[in-house]
């Protein structure tokens, strides 16, 4: 029973260090997946929540656990980390448009 407890809570770690944390500026915290981002939306999928369209201006901020690819205008691609700041996307030390 210990090691089953212990291989427990050894996967919810693990599955956590690959979760994105999205904070809200209401000062709520959501745990789950960052997806696509259209225009001013991203997607967002958690066990708890399912699947939601969270709109940019209402996220102070994200942590992802891992890079996206991103689509330009142009049609070009790329694996970026993207952050959002006070409701902004960014990438690295540049404001996405």
């Amino acid at each position: 029973m210990k090691r089953l407890v212990t291989a427990a809570a050894a996967a919810m770690a693990a599955a956590a260090a690959f979760a994105d944390t999205v904070t809200l500026k209401g000062g709520s915290v959501l745990i789950g997946e960052t997806g696509a981002i259209a225009g001013d939306v991203i997607k967002f999928k958690s066990d708890d929540l399912g699947e939601l369209d969270l709109k940019l201006a209402n996220i102070k901020s994200i942590d992802r656990a891992k890079s996206h690819s991103v689509q330009y205008k142009d049609g070009t691609t790329s694996d970026r980390i993207l952050v959002v700041r006070d409701g902004e996307l960014w990438s690295g030390d540049a404001r996405l448009d």
